[in-house]
């Protein structure tokens, strides 16, 4: 379900009568327009304002994901937390993550650095993903 905004029967001029006609106090709540703007434009207006980046490393990462991993790997893998430029990266078992660590590593690293830029991500460090680790334990009863 999504959730749309109320919108209101009348135009601004149109509550102004309706104001004035039901003698509507000044602090009643004017209906809501259709010319609405994204929070998006003036939280990165803000954020500029200050020096920091709005478009993030890990956002980059997270919408182009499937095609910096490619298909039959971004299946098992996903991009975690950055820290100092050391990407971490989640993998479903050990055996992708040997892969990886051994020959694929390489690859994805530059794959990486040309989607987001050379000094964002310099290195990375492969952990088993800890999402896929709670669904494979059993619970004891």
């Amino acid at each position: 379900m999504t959730f749309r905004p109320r919108r209101s029967t009348f135009t601004r001029e149109q509550w102004a009568v309706h104001r004035e006609r039901f003698q509507l106090d000044d602090d009643a709540v004017p209906p809501t327009t259709n010319a609405t703007t994204a929070i998006k434009k003036p939280v990165e207006a803000a954020l500029a304002s200050f020096g920091i980046k709005s478009d993030s490393v890990q956002r980059t990462l997270m919408d182009h994901w499937n095609t910096i991993a490619g298909h039959p790997l971004c299946r098992h893998i996903r991009p975690g937390p950055i820290n100092r430029g050391v990407l971490t990266i989640y993998a479903t078992n050990s055996v992708i993550m040997a892969e990886l660590r051994t020959a694929q590593g390489h690859m994805l690293l530059r794959k990486i650095q040309a989607a987001t830029g050379p000094d964002d991500v310099k290195k990375l460090v492969f952990q088993i993903d800890p999402d896929t680790r709670s669904m494979t334990q059993r619970p004891t009863t």
